[in-house]
């Protein structure tokens, strides 16, 4: 197993990853009629690792990091923490899983952001996806807050 930045080359196996973990998130903006485009519009900027094994791509982590130093214009005057990140896209194909290979991606992950100085890390999980929100918190994620929505159809 390898854990490596993202390439051009893998932007088939990144593509196909995140139709997986927006079907397992029951997204339905990200479904299967959204297109390569905005997929990869969900990953722009950020610092994008894979998991290749055997020569193949079977997972990536995609985190964006806000540096919030130094900055005149911050909503606020003094954040909690200089340099935060937010996980974007987390996905091991779903043959691959409990191998390993999630947790050692997640700490080559931590790791990174470790190097780049960031103190805080944060991510949105579906309330249906349980073997996530196991996955994270075995990762040393907590519960924060909550989010909730609901659809508006006109009246």
């Amino acid at each position: 197993m390898l854990i490596r930045p993202a390439t051009p080359a893998d932007e088939g196996a990144i593509l196909r990853l995140l139709r997986q973990i927006a079907t397992e998130a029951d997204e339905p903006d990200y479904g299967p009629d959204c297109g390569e485009v905005r997929l990869l519009e969900v990953i722009e900027g950020c610092r994008t690792l894979v998991v290749e094994q055997d020569g193949a791509v079977i997972g990536m982590s995609a985190v964006r990091v806000l540096d919030f130093s130094g900055r005149p214009d911050a909503k606020h005057p003094d954040p909690p923490c200089a340099k935060a990140a937010f996980l974007m896209a987390f996905g091991i194909e779903a043959a691959q899983r409990r191998r390993g290979h999630g947790t050692t991606l997640f700490a080559a992950m931590r790791a990174l952001l470790d190097e780049e100085g960031v103190e805080a890390l944060s991510l949105n999980v579906s309330a249906a996806n349980e073997a996530a929100q196991h996955f994270y918190r075995r990762m040393g994620l907590a519960v924060r807050s909550m989010h909730m929505a609901m659809e508006l159809a006109p009246q």
